[in-house]
């Protein structure tokens, strides 16, 4: 309780709350504290003068104090640092917990690389382990495994040059980026494994087969996230339609013109068996009637 003039002075606890507030200067990183952002602080401007000269009684409503994590390293340390106190109070037989923005937001912070890295990780030997069992070529899940590790290096790296931080949502999408991969290599793999001649002639037979139905698959992936790029949230824009799309390309890049030039230097064998006369024609199955005879000479 005081006078409204009270609130201009300069000295005492509480005194020129009023005078300071407006006078504050615009800050980018706490644009809600300056001048500009209050309009009743032209108020106060305008009619000083006469608020001074009142003996008004009135009430100062307490405001509350917020301080302000201007970047990660600070959230990181205040986060740590409240850890390691609850660790000495657990130490005691106390059992405590922190609770708060800091912690619901920005703990996640703490160790999202190494999740990150871990999540990639075990993805990838995920991968490797279903397609070498898929197709019975640990060799050829290997050549996959080579352009999905580039894939995920380049997503990362074009993520940094557009200015995309690391977060837990640019995070989640290098983790999914491996197995969207799989789309773009899988098929030319598969393609590369059923096709006769040698490595040049087994590559361009197989991207014959392969390379339409990719692009199909591209297409209609873009479809699925087009409508993203309409949002009102700048947020979903850059980083789920623009990271979308950036995949989809380096997908197509690397699935269609890296993954064929690697086949070519080091790409499995054949699976199938040529013709007798033609290595490269398969040979007509034999009818049912043909194996039923042979089958019966046998015995």
């Amino acid at each position: 309780m005081g006078t409204l003039a009270s609130c201009f002075e300069t000295s005492g606890i509480g005194q020129g709350y009023i005078d300071r507030h407006c006078i504050d200067p615009y800050n980018p990183d706490c644009p809600l504290t300056a001048r500009n952002a209050f309009d009743y602080c032209k108020y106060f401007d305008k009619h000083k003068e006469y608020l001074n000269s009142t003996d008004q009684k009135f009430h100062l409503q307490p405001d509350r104090c917020h301080a302000y994590m201007l970047n990660n390293s600070t959230n990181r340390s205040a986060s740590e640092e409240i850890r390691g106190i609850c660790d000495e109070y657990q130490a005691l037989g106390i059992d405590t917990f922190p609770h708060g923005i800091a912690f619901t937001f920005w703990e996640q912070y703490l160790n999202l690389n190494l999740n990150l890295f871990n999540a990639v990780g075990v993805i990838m030997v995920a991968v490797f382990c279903v397609i070498s069992l898929l197709l019975i070529n640990p060799w050829s899940a290997s050549c996959i495994m080579v352009i999905l590790i580039l894939m995920t290096v380049e997503l990362a790296r074009f993520l940094g040059f557009v200015g995309i931080k690391l977060n837990p949502v640019s995070a989640v999408m290098l983790i999914t980026a491996v197995g969207i991969g799989v789309e773009f290599t899988a098929h030319v793999v598969f393609a590369f494994l059923t096709s006769l001649g040698d490595r040049n002639e087994r590559i361009a037979a197989a991207i014959d087969r392969v390379f339409v139905p990719v692009i199909h698959g591209a297409l209609s992936a873009l479809l699925g996230i087009v409508m993203l790029a309409f949002s009102e949230f700048e947020f979903v824009v850059k980083y789920l339609f623009v990271v979308m799309f950036a995949l989809i390309i380096i997908g197509l890049i690397n699935g269609l013109a890296l993954l064929p030039v690697l086949l070519c230097l080091m790409g499995p064998s054949c699976e199938i068996r040529p013709c007798e006369g033609n290595k490269k024609r398969l040979s007509v199955p034999s009818s049912i009637r043909e194996r039923n005879n042979i089958m019966a000479g046998h015995r």
